[in-house]
């Protein structure tokens, strides 16, 4: 049933207006009781609404002298702005809660709850306000200062100290040094190494630990005076030469102990070697297996038979090759050419070698064969054959035409083997340096004694494999 308002009539009231006026009083009021005088009470016991006063912080629920028995409340009691609230039976204060001005625990300080000894027995607090005792022990004294909260903890058993052998002590109690005086440092020597990382120092060979006898050496024992180990070479070797050096060719170097040099028979040497027997010794001998002597014939004179020999032609025809001063080829009487420089006009055909810049006829158009060596310049150009070698100005061999390939750098888009490209072979970088001075970048030959193949790279020769 809702709310029932009452108004009030004009006078005179009649008794039909007052009695639905306290009809609408009791449907208001399902139960009221209160107190009247001495005779009565008002029950709140069934409030079925909030209970709040009319004015804020100005009513009192009892009075010093008239106190409520208990307080029921089911969650929260707000006393200003902290709420004290409950889980289960237990109270929750808020932060900062004092009692008696002093905070309940401070969460800005720590304490300990557990006492640890040498990480293995514990000491633990069984309620807030336990007591941790300090008991003095075998040669220990305890002494506490209550007005500094201090414990002051004694020794009372080692009083002093005596220095040993090779040790010094600076007092025989209280603080007391205890010096080394024996080994103070241990340096790392030659082979040796040392760890000062803990209190043990390891000292550690890392030189030679052992010596065993090889090839040609014994090795004595220890003299147990000195320490010594002895070292003898049973097979001492002697003098010996590791390079050999042949004039105009690259020089032969030893690359190793067992490295061989072998002696190959030229055109008119014989070489044996005789092997110690009796009381010979190990030798070459190389023999002269061509001339032998030289007869002086009709027209020439001879200013010896062997070594160095000055032939001098008088008159008459001259059988034979033919050499200038220098040395220098300029006949070839085996095989019946000029090999020498020739200043004249060549008319026909040109077998053997042309050395120099061709000029005249054969500047233009040559027709004919040309058989042997062409070192120089050709200009114009050649119909026909061309049989040997091509040189360049530096002398390069170009075009081998002995063994039919071509041996000079060839600068081409591409180039396209038909079975199989031949680099130039040599013994070692001595021999490479010798046969190419000064070698073009991108060069490319073989090192026999490496067993690789080297590229110039503008400044070194280095292996490509």
């Amino acid at each position: 049933m809702s709310r029932q308002s009452i108004t009030s009539g004009k006078a005179p009231i009649v008794w039909s207006t007052v009695e639905d006026a306290f009809t609408k009083i009791n449907a208001n009021f399902t139960e009221l009781y209160a107190s009247i005088g001495e005779t009565g009470s008002i029950g709140f016991d069934a409030l079925e609404s909030n209970l709040i006063p009319a004015n804020n912080d100005t009513y009192d629920l009892g009075s010093p002298q008239k106190k409520w028995a208990n307080l029921y409340l089911s969650d929260t009691l707000m006393i200003g702005g902290a709420a004290i609230t409950n889980e289960g039976l237990t109270i929750n204060l808020p932060s900062g809660t004092t009692v008696g001005g002093n905070l309940i625990i401070d969460p800005d300080k720590a304490f300990f709850k557990e006492f640890s000894v040498n990480s293995n027995t514990s000491v633990v607090a069984d309620q807030f306000n336990d007591v941790l005792d300090f008991n003095a022990g075998t040669g220990i004294q305890l002494t506490v200062t209550s007005t500094n909260d201090q414990i002051n903890i004694t020794n009372t058993g080692v009083t002093s100290l005596v220095a040993g052998t090779a040790m010094t002590v600076s007092a025989s109690t209280g603080v007391v040094t205890v010096n080394n005086a024996g080994v103070t440092a241990i340096t790392a020597g030659l082979g040796m190494s040392r760890n000062t990382a803990t209190g043990t120092v390891t000292i550690v060979n890392e030189g030679i630990v052992d010596v065993d006898a090889g090839n040609g050496i014994s090795v004595g024992a220890r003299d147990a005076t000195t320490g010594k180990v002895i070292v003898t070479n049973t097979a001492p070797a002697g003098n010996a030469y590791r390079i050999f050096a042949t004039a105009g060719e690259p020089s032969l170097t030893a690359r190793s102990t067992a490295d061989t040099i072998t002696l190959i028979e030229g055109s008119g040497i014989n070489i044996t070697n005789t092997v110690a027997s009796g009381g010979l010794t190990n030798r070459i001998t190389l023999d002269n297996t061509g001339v032998l002597s030289l007869t002086a014939g009709n027209g020439v004179t001879l200013s010896g038979s062997t070594g160095n020999i000055t032939v001098s032609v008088d008159s008459g025809d001259f059988r034979g090759s033919l050499f200038a001063d220098d040395s220098t080829m300029l006949v070839d009487g085996t095989s019946g050419r000029i090999v020498g420089p020739v200043f004249a006009n060549v008319t026909g055909d040109v077998t053997g070698n042309v050395t120099g810049t061709l000029t005249g006829n054969s500047a233009g158009t040559h027709t004919g064969a040309v058989v042997g060596n062409v070192t120089g310049n050709l200009t114009g150009y050649q119909t026909g054959d061309m049989t040997g070698s091509v040189f360049g100005d530096n002398s390069t061999m170009l075009i081998d035409g002995t063994n039919s390939r071509i041996v000079g750098p060839v600068e081409s888009a591409s180039v396209v083997a038909s079975s199989y490209i031949q680099t130039a072979v040599y013994v070692d970088l001595t021999a490479i340096a010798a046969a190419l001075p000064t070698p073009s970048k991108g060069m490319i030959v073989f090192d026999d004694g490496t067993n690789q193949f080297r590229g110039y790279d503008g400044s070194s020769w280095v292996a490509l494999n």
